[in-house]
């Protein structure tokens, strides 16, 4: 494991989400000393069940946190976000949207979208939901 760059994909994901280091601490349990160490780079090793309980949280690909993969996310990374039943604001999933279009295997009736295209929907997704915000104000 490359644990720089655990480190960096761990403190930008959580971040990102707008999860705070304790809550996340708490949620999977771990001490928040041991956290700002996996943080910070400053462990020597790290058990797969910790890493794939922090990845589930996070609803990332376990190998991605790891450093092992560049895929973000997998079918299972949704499930488990989905599944969680909290509410899930739609900026986050314009996130998932974006990260997803990274990936190779996303088609588009059935031909692998180019980058042009997949921005194109995203701006397109990103432009409703501005529509929608000033249709509900």
């Amino acid at each position: 494991m490359d644990m720089q760059l655990f480190a960096e994909r761990l403190k930008t994901i959580r971040i990102k989400r707008n999860i705070g280091a304790g809550e996340l601490a708490r949620a999977v349990g771990l001490n928040p000393a041991t956290l700002y160490r996996y943080e910070n780079a400053e462990f020597k090793s790290i058990k797969e069940s910790t890493l794939e309980t922090i990845a589930n949280y996070l609803s990332v690909d376990k190998d991605y946190l790891a450093g092992r993969s560049n895929d973000q996310f997998t079918s299972n990374s949704l499930k488990v976000l989905s599944e969680r039943k909290q509410k899930i604001e739609i900026h986050n999933i314009i996130y998932f949207a974006k990260e997803l279009m990274k990936q190779d295997n996303v088609t588009l009736d059935g031909k692998p979208i180019d980058e042009d295209n997949a921005n194109y929907l995203i701006d397109t997704i990103e432009l409703a939901l501005e529509m929608l915000k000033r249709k509900n104000k």
